[in-house]
């Protein structure tokens, strides 16, 4: 499906993960490609900005028909967003994705579990949130309402981030954290943007 980013805000970070949303969006494993056939879909995006929030409007079109998909979001540049100095390239990544999300959302008439994250760590926003003084509630509801995940899967972070962060609280200046990943998952999750094939 090809992704159409206009504005100078842009820095070629959006249209990757729009891509990744509009593959591997869904849990049940439906996605725009399968349900309305390769090259049939073209998405168009326009993003602008204020001092503290980013709006996107999506336009999906379908076999080169507007098929009244229009939808507006937008997000709030926020310091829990990135620890690396990136919330504003953040913000204005979730705005566009939310503006897929709500516009696909009316042709499929899906809500996909995990909202509008993509990567392999969902844990880590709530994480994120928590070192940025939020309090554990107001932490899920960024995720519920700001990420636009399914209760229940907010529930599942914040039981995983609530523990992680004790182990976390326990280690020392010399202790080294080490991730291990084991790439033989037997489903694979709507958020996940590792690139993957079939084994069979």
């Amino acid at each position: 499906m090809p992704v159409s980013v206009y504005s100078a805000l842009d820095d070629g970070k959006i249209a990757p993960h729009i891509y990744t949303l509009a593959m591997s969006y869904f849990s049940d494993g439906r996605n725009l490609a399968s349900m309305l056939g390769d090259g049939a879909a073209q998405l168009d995006l326009f993003l602008s900005r204020d001092d503290r929030h980013f709006y996107s409007v999506a336009r999906l079109m379908i076999n080169g028909k507007d098929v009244d998909t229009a939808a507006c979001a937008s997000f709030q540049v926020k310091p829990y967003l990135s620890r690396d100095g990136e919330s504003d390239a953040k913000a204005a990544v979730f705005a566009c994705a939310r503006a897929f999300a709500l516009a696909a959302g009316k042709v499929l008439n899906l809500k996909p579990q995990w909202g509008i994250l993509s990567g392999v760590r969902p844990v880590k926003w709530l994480l994120n949130c928590l070192e940025a003084g939020l309090e554990p509630t107001e932490a899920a509801r960024v995720l519920t309402q700001d990420m636009m995940l399914d209760p229940q899967k907010t529930e599942l972070c914040a039981r995983v981030a609530l523990k992680q962060k004790k182990i976390i609280e326990t280690l020392e200046e010399r202790d080294v954290g080490l991730y291990i990943s084991i790439p033989f998952c037997p489903t694979r999750c709507s958020y996940c943007s590792f690139i993957s094939t079939k084994a069979a």
